[in-house]
């Protein structure tokens, strides 16, 4: 009886190795696809720090374009009234005495001409300005969009990566406690395979151990 029980113990024990090879594999490769995860998170993180920084810069670079629209707007807006006004002066007869004056001489009627044309070639260019930073602005205000949008699926992604991350650590300490479980056992089945060992009697010695 104390043999079968051995044999029993043994081949119970021979199993449990088995099964514990086993979850030893499995929490190997599952560490390994954690330690995958791990380093696609560090690489999202790092891309989203690069993203923040460009968008960031496109902001800077928008509030920037702001300003000097304003500014271009204040210039757009007196150089047209001051242009405006010397043309009202011109036609409606302001300097109506001066311009008859000016009339029998080619040379300063040229000088009139020139100082309008003047005011109005740099009305032109203000407005030309105004309209090149106008489409600069909403050039970088769309790829600041684009950039928030990346930004947004990357957190989702990371996101995502952090709950495989929380599963797949939950997994590995499952099998780690698998694996405790069969080596605690397999320590108690060892254990009580010595200790009938050492209840064992000793084998009799001459007539009666023959016989």
């Amino acid at each position: 009886a104390a043999a079968w029980a051995a044999d029993d113990a043994s081949r119970e024990i021979e199993a449990l190795r088995e099964k514990a090879r086993q979850v030893e594999g499995t929490r190997i490769s599952e560490e390994k696809k954690l330690k995958n995860i791990d380093l696609k998170i560090q690489q999202i993180q790092g891309r989203i720090a690069e993203v923040k920084e460009s968008v960031a810069s496109r902001r800077a670079q928008i509030a920037l374009l702001d300003k000097e629209l304003a500014s271009c707007e204040a210039d757009f807006a007196a150089a047209e009234k001051n242009m405006h006004g010397q043309w009202v002066e011109v036609y409606k007869g302001a300097s109506l005495d001066l311009i008859n004056a000016y009339h029998g001489n080619e040379r300063y009627a040229g000088d009139v001409r020139a100082i309008l044309e003047d005011r109005s070639r740099r009305v032109e260019e203000y407005r030309k300005l105004k309209q090149e930073r106008a489409a600069t602005r909403e050039k970088t205000r769309r790829l600041a969009e684009l950039l928030e949008k990346d930004l947004a699926e990357l957190s989702r992604a990371l996101d995502d990566l952090a709950a495989q991350r929380a599963r797949k650590a939950q997994l590995v300490s499952s099998l780690q406690g698998q694996s405790r479980q069969y080596q605690d056992r397999i320590q108690d089945l060892l254990e009580r395979l010595r200790e009938e060992a050492r209840k064992a009697p000793e084998p009799e010695s001459g007539f009666a151990g023959s016989k």
